[in-house]
């Protein structure tokens, strides 16, 4: 498993409490429900060193009434960054919110970073990426 891969488990193992059932690593269309975006790499200093990290979109949704949408939004929100807070090596770094749309539910992306590395001396060893699985069609 690559470093990106073990990052969005972690954080799905991470949140699995908040929403038992509804959290996925790749999309759903389940509401309420837990969902993690692409994962990007990137850097960040801290402490007089710097340190690979993955950041990956977390989608929140929820459908219902307007107001029972944003207050289940609250409460699975602030679970989910209590989750994330009591985590070493995660955190959340910023969040934005999406209006109801034409599925008639409201969500919120909460980025999470996770730590994945640390930059060394030496470089990286350069692998062949694993063949992708391939593309299964849905039934109908």
């Amino acid at each position: 498993m690559n470093r990106l891969a073990q990052a969005r488990q972690l954080i799905v193992d991470t949140l699995e409490p908040v929403l038992p059932g509804r959290v996925h690593p790749y999309g759903s269309e389940a509401m309420p429900c837990i969902y993690l975006g692409v994962a990007a790499p990137g850097h960040r200093q801290s402490g007089g060193g710097t340190f690979k990290v993955a950041q990956v979109p977390v989608v929140i949704s929820y459908d219902g009434a307007d107001h029972a949408q944003i207050a289940g939004l609250d409460e699975v929100t602030a679970k989910v960054c209590d989750a994330i807070d009591a985590t070493p090596g995660i955190r959340w770094t910023g969040s934005q919110t999406s209006s109801p749309t034409d599925r008639d539910h409201t969500g919120l992306t909460l980025t999470v970073e996770v730590t994945i590395g640390v930059d060394a001396m030496c470089p990286p060893d350069i692998v062949e990426a694993e063949t992708p699985p391939p593309i299964l069609e849905r039934a109908s």
